[in-house]
């Protein structure tokens, strides 16, 4: 609603045509409370919408903007509120094509547990590192409940995992997880590398460099995690590093790539909105993969260029904001990192599970 007033029913003066050829008709009820609401003729057929809320009345609309009377609405209605409607083929039909209509696909869930519930899996290294940084206790100083993986380490359903290891294989093993308990995700991963290397170490193993690789199968076919993991759902953060090779098979993907260059230009709040979106669309949700090298963290990489650590504060912050993050995985948690370093990534893990200041 962008605007609430008590109004004249009937408009003072002669009536005219509107801008559709028609002449409008509004019978004397005296004074009324009047609502007008940013959506109008180029976004719905306003004919076919019906308003959930008792006694609110849709009277008409212009190009951009939807004339209500909420006089009698059971809900008080307020500048800066909503109304939701009901909508008929037509209107439906209208919304959907309109390029000015947010279109967000919504999906069957189950009800959430009162308290957020998340599960720790981590590599020996990552763990001592975990350890220090007390997360299991700061995670439960902001209203989560910190359970033990099953035999399986599946990921009950209503549950986040938060998965960490020494180095970029984890996100293979984590993303996999969370594969197999929902039909689409999407992934934001923030890194400063393609990760788009050979598909297998030489022992067999899956090569840290070359997770992305291996999710979506960019280098050699079909991907391991699709189709629940598909390129359209896929944002690459950060990016400052890549071979001719990988810049040739990222450009030819469907992934979206937002290097630094793209931050520095649309800042990282217009960056993690784009993000965010591409990652949600048609999905139950999305994983966050983090490397802590995209962050030029003061006394480890200053002078990389990558990320800066408010920037990065801001883009774990956008990821809690939005609500949609079914997972997540950090890598480069060894027993030997420093202790800043180590601080400042629990801290981005923190806002992205939902920390804030006050």
């Amino acid at each position: 609603m962008i605007e609430v007033k008590k109004k004249p029913s009937r408009p003072i003066g002669k009536s005219g045509y509107d801008a559709f050829g028609n002449q409008p008709y509004f019978p004397d009820e005296g004074d009324r409370l009047r609502a007008i609401a940013n959506i109008g003729r180029e976004d719905v057929m306003v004919e076919g919408l019906t308003p959930i809320d008792r006694g609110v009345r849709v009277l008409g609309a212009s190009s951009d903007h939807l004339l209500l009377d909420v006089t009698d609405a059971e809900v008080p209605v307020a500048v800066g509120g909503r109304v939701a409607f009901r909508m008929g083929y037509g209107a439906m039909l209208l919304a959907m094509t309109s390029e000015y209509v947010e279109k967000v696909p919504m999906h069957d869930v189950e009800i959430a547990p009162r308290r957020r519930m998340v599960q720790i899996v981590a590599d020996p290294g990552a763990a001592v590192v975990l350890a220090r940084q007390r997360v299991g206790a700061r995670l439960e100083a902001i209203d989560y409940d910190v359970v033990t993986p099953g035999d399986d380490a599946r990921l009950p359903a209503g549950l986040l995992r938060l998965s960490a290891g020494e180095d970029r294989g984890v996100a293979l093993p984590a993303l996999a997880a969370t594969v197999r308990e929902t039909h689409s995700l999407g992934l934001i991963r923030f890194d400063s590398k393609a990760c788009l290397g050979a598909e297998r170490a030489a022992d067999g193993s899956v090569a840290p460099d070359s997770v992305l690789s291996q999710a979506l199968g960019l280098m050699d076919g079909e991907g391991a995690l699709q189709p629940q993991l598909s390129p359209e759902n896929v944002v690459l953060v950060g990016l400052r590093e890549a071979s001719t090779a990988e810049a040739a098979v990222l450009k030819a993907s469907r992934v979206t790539v937002m290097t630094m260059a793209d931050i520095d230009a649309l800042g990282m709040g217009e960056v993690m909105r784009q993000a965010l979106r591409i990652a949600a669309n048609g999905t139950t949700g999305f994983h966050v993969s983090y490397s802590p090298e995209v962050t030029e963290i003061p006394g480890w990489i200053e002078g990389s260029g990558g990320m800066t650590v408010r920037e990065t504060h801001l883009a774990m912050e956008a990821v809690a904001l939005a609500g949609g993050m079914l997972s997540m995985d950090v890598s480069g948690l060894t027993a030997t990192l420093d202790e800043r370093v180590a601080a400042e990534t629990v801290s981005f893990v923190m806002s992205s599970f939902g920390k804030r200041i006050l």
